[in-house]
């Protein structure tokens, strides 16, 4: 088996550190496993903290992330897009779609670089370190999301929930509006359930390869029938949804 550079192995790496092998060494590797760096003012905290003391504080709360004005503009404007788009001619429709997209990417850009800023500082690291995890599990694409509003908005659900119940998580989730676009969610109908979202939740969400059957994502793609979106927000068309008994992992409801 693999080892670390404090020499455990991965079994060994579950178990509680004893108290005597804390030193300056096992500070440094939990400070550059948890954060992006290692201090030396940080480091001695932490050395005299010790590792249970240093992890709650670092992770008693999520740093708030306030929306970037162009963000807010963006999602303010958002309703208003939708339904102007829709009365527009064809040319002008793509010229105002390609205006929107336009802006989409500044306020995409603009999101990131103050999130690095936040990131950044030491006493959010930690955090904004398990946020970008979550990010990588539950994952969207911004290129095929196309919208830097709905993007903030996943990002945010995930920062209220990242430090609470796995289930609330999962829940919120599914009915993420980027979500929803990213894993046709809204290309999901009662005759026709759509199985992206199903496969996802359990390949990459939650369980992993092997431990779901291929009849379990075609039952719990019928359970995700029906999640909509209007004007960027989550919708449930109860009229999509597929209402029937379905069975999978030998329940059935």
């Amino acid at each position: 088996m693999g080892q670390n550079q404090l020499g455990l192995s991965p079994a060994e790496a579950w178990q509680p550190l004893p108290a005597a092998e804390w030193n300056n060494a096992a500070a440094r590797h939990l400070l550059q496993r948890v954060g992006f760096s290692a201090p030396p003012l940080e480091l001695a905290r932490v050395l005299r903290d010790g590792p249970a003391d240093t992890l709650e504080r670092y992770f008693a709360k999520m740093p708030a992330f306030p929306q970037p004005h162009t963000i807010a503009e963006l999602q303010a404007d958002g309703p208003d897009i939708y339904r102007r788009l829709q009365t527009l001619p064809p040319e002008e429709r793509r010229m105002a779609q390609r205006e929107a997209q336009e802006q989409s990417r500044e306020a995409l850009f603009d999101m990131s670089i103050k999130w690095l800023q936040l990131a950044s500082r030491l006493e959010n690291s930690p955090a904004e370190k398990w946020l970008l995890f979550f990010s990588d599990v539950w994952v969207i694409s911004v290129d095929k999301v196309k919208n830097s509003a709905l993007v903030y908005q996943h990002q945010d659900l995930l920062r209220d929930l990242a430090l609470g119940n796995a289930v609330n998580l999962a829940k919120c989730m599914s009915r993420s509006p980027a979500m929803v676009v990213y894993l046709d969610l809204q290309q999901s109908r009662q005759e026709a359930p759509n199985e992206n979202f199903a496969r996802e939740l359990f390949e990459l969400f939650t369980l992993g390869g092997g431990n779901y059957t291929e009849n379990d994502i075609k039952q719990a793609a019928r359970a995700f029938t029906g999640y909509r979106l209007r004007a960027g927000e989550f919708l449930y068309a109860r009229r999509q949804h597929d209402n029937g008994v379905k069975t999978f992992f030998g329940e059935s409801g």
